[in-house]
Parts: C-alpha cells; structure tokens; sequence
C-alpha cells in the first residue's frame, strides 16, 4: 500500500504530535491542524511548506498549554473552534477564531469559560472539558461536554450558556469519554430536527 505523506508539522525542528485535522467545509483545499503545540495552523494543500495563518491567543501565557486537542471548521468555514488543554486542568480553554482577523497575531472572537456553579446539586470539583462542537444549521452555538456528565450550550456571540444539560444521573458517572461522543448524536440530532 502506497502512503503519501503531505505534511510534517514542526516547532523548533521539533515534531508536532497531532491532535486533530479538519477541513474547510467550503474549501476543500484549506485544513486545520492542531496538537501538542500552541498554535492552530490553516494549510492550503497546495503548498504545505508554510501554513497560511497559525492562530494563538494573546490574553495567556500559551507556554502553559500542553496542546490544543481539537480544532475545527464551522459550517460554512469563516471560524475555527478550539479547545486548549493544560497541565492544570482548570485552565482548560474554549476559544473562537474569526477568519477576518486570522491574519492578525494573537486575536480571537471568543473565550467560552464554564459556568459558576452556585448550589449545584453535584458539585463537581474538577470540571474538564472533554469534548466541543458547533450546534445549529448556522453554527449558532458552541456545545461542550465535562467529565460532571454536563453539557454546556454557550450562544456563540454573546458567550452565554443558553442550555446546560445534566446527564450525571443517567449514565455519565463512569465514562468521560462517553460526553464526547454524546455530543456529536445531540448534535446530528437536532441538526435533523432543524431541517426537518
């Protein structure tokens, strides 16, 4: 079987290890990748010697990122959703990139922090964000899962949480990986739904 490889990603003549690859739903041309690494790079595949834009946050110290495991496309392609993971999981971030302001350093649209959580039924000490996607025919909502059994429904623009579903009671107090997958049914779901 013949393999072609198209890329080798690398920071400082090191290798990246890859998390995630998405392409452009209106380009099939444009892709994403994220991983152990600060930056999310858009590669046209093309030319895959230099990416088009690599996408960071200014507002924190990336070094204490360890990666960005997911990044992805909505559905038209204008943004890229991103989920940062770090040593200290509470400083795990949900971030948004607009393609209009993809070529300036460091700029985001949006920071999707979790709710506070005052009298909380159960309160979950330590809130990890395992899994994120966008939700809506238009990508109108940011969708998050966390290791609680929660999941978070933010409105994309004002970065408020319009839903929170708590499925701790049902199944979720034993797999974590379990909300990734939720996720992406709820959202296949209701996606039906809307164009039904």
């Amino acid at each position: 079987m013949f393999i072609h490889r198209l890329l080798v990603v690398r920071e400082d003549q090191n290798r990246v290890r890859l998390t995630s690859i998405h392409c452009n739903p209106s380009n099939s041309n444009e892709f994403c990748v994220s991983g152990h690494s600060s930056y999310v790079r858009v590669y046209d595949r093309r030319s895959v010697s230099k990416p088009l834009y690599q996408l960071w946050s200014n507002k924190y110290n990336m070094d204490e990122f360890l990666c960005i495991e997911t990044a992805m496309y909505n559905h038209n392609g204008t943004e890229i959703l991103t989920l940062y993971k770090s040593d200290g999981i509470l400083s795990n971030k949900i971030l948004l990139f607009d393609k209009s302001t993809w070529s300036c350093e460091g700029s985001w649209k949006h920071i999707y922090e979790r709710p506070r959580f005052h009298g909380r039924k159960h309160l979950c000490v330590v809130i990890t964000v395992l899994g994120i996607n966008f939700f809506g025919p238009n990508s109108e909502y940011i969708m998050s899962g966390s290791n609680c059994g929660d999941i978070f429904i933010y409105d994309k623009n004002t970065e408020d949480v319009v839903q929170w579903l708590s499925l701790y009671d049902q199944f979720m107090s034993r797999r974590d990986y379990e909300v990734f997958y939720f996720i992406h049914l709820i959202k296949n779901f209701f996606f039906a739904v809307y164009v039904a």
